[in-house]
């Protein structure tokens, strides 16, 4: 005869140790995507490249190519805009593998929880 097993009410304390990181990891990874999410938007708001000032000093520059103090502040422009945007990408792409890493948590310690269950025997109702 084979008996059917029920999960017990108590719980191993590894089973209620892995919810816990469960919850963190979940909590951890909606945080993550949030942030993310909030930087894209204020990056579509803000976005230097949509700006005309680097535009404009590069049309005065045109006008005036031996300008050396208007040449040096096109320079910096631009070094600023490339830099802002190379730092965006490094975070969405470190915010990406963070997202990752904390849902791959979650599932493990999902798998550990239920692999810790103890079952209680439960008589079969046929026997």
């Amino acid at each position: 005869m084979s008996q059917a097993t029920k999960p017990s009410g108590g719980g191993s304390p590894w089973e209620k140790a892995m919810l816990g990181v469960a919850w963190v990891a979940l909590l951890f990874s909606a945080t993550v995507a949030l942030a993310i999410a909030v930087t894209t938007l204020h990056a579509r708001r803000y976005d230097p490249l949509t700006t005309n000032i680097l535009e404009d000093k590069l049309l005065a520059l045109n006008r005036d190519p031996k300008n050396v103090s208007l040449r040096s502040e096109v320079r910096r422009l631009d070094l600023e805009v490339r830099q802002t945007y190379f730092r965006r990408q490094a975070f969405a792409t470190n915010g990406f593998y963070l997202v990752l890493s904390g849902v791959a948590v979650f599932l493990l310690a999902n798998e550990i929880r239920k692999a810790t269950r103890r079952s209680v025997p439960f008589p079969n109702p046929r026997a």
